[in-house]
């Protein structure tokens, strides 16, 4: 538990060996149970900080479904140039709209 930097804030130091939990810092961080705390050292507000992490965690959401659905697909085998050249635009065009379409369940 001491290797733990999160845990180590709540132990205390008795004057013989050992460590020992203290209570009082137990209790002074019981006060942001269920509430999401943004340490940041930039010079933003909190409301800045807030809306930067939400893009971060939609960007995050965005590129999981996309690997979901790549993952998702077959592999194709060309073998003739023509057809591997007309895949390409294809490929872009259907990537581009995936992109653009809303998320199931989001409609409207």
């Amino acid at each position: 538990m001491v290797g733990n930097k999160g845990h180590r804030r709540f132990l205390a130091a008795p004057e013989e060996d050992g460590f020992a939990i203290d209570p009082a810092k137990v209790e002074a961080d019981a006060q942001f149970d269920g509430v999401s705390v943004f340490r940041t050292g930039l010079s933003m507000s909190a409301l800045a900080v807030v809306l930067r992490y939400r893009n971060l965690l939609s960007a995050a959401q965005s590129f999981l479904a996309a690997k979901t659905y790549l993952e998702s697909l077959q592999p194709g085998f060309f073998q003739m140039r023509i057809v591997i050249q007309g895949s390409i635009p294809t490929c872009a065009a259907v990537a581009t709209r995936r992109h653009a379409a809303p998320p199931p369940g989001r409609r409207g």
